[in-house]
């Protein structure tokens, strides 16, 4: 079953909702199995989230370097 990571950098509760959770709920439609995380603190971006990971939504999230090395880690695994 494919895989798939939404982080979510925006703390507002309804955005999450619209951006994130209704995202999860078409793609859990369609058999691909989403995760959502808050990462509104770029303390929080953990990359090994993204591991195993076909697909990755990265929404309202501020460049750092830790968010620049998941990236990179999840194009060279093929992830998109």
């Amino acid at each position: 079953m494919p895989r798939a990571l939404i982080a979510s950098g925006c703390p507002i509760a309804t955005t999450t909702l619209y951006r994130c959770i209704h995202l999860q709920e078409q793609l859990a439609a369609n058999g691909i199995d989403a995760d959502v995380r808050q990462w509104a603190d770029p303390q929080q971006i953990d990359a090994a989230a993204a591991e195993g990971c076909d697909l990755i939504v990265l929404y309202h999230l501020p460049m750092t370097a830790a968010l620049r090395l998941l990236i990179d880690q999840s194009r060279s695994r093929g992830a998109r």
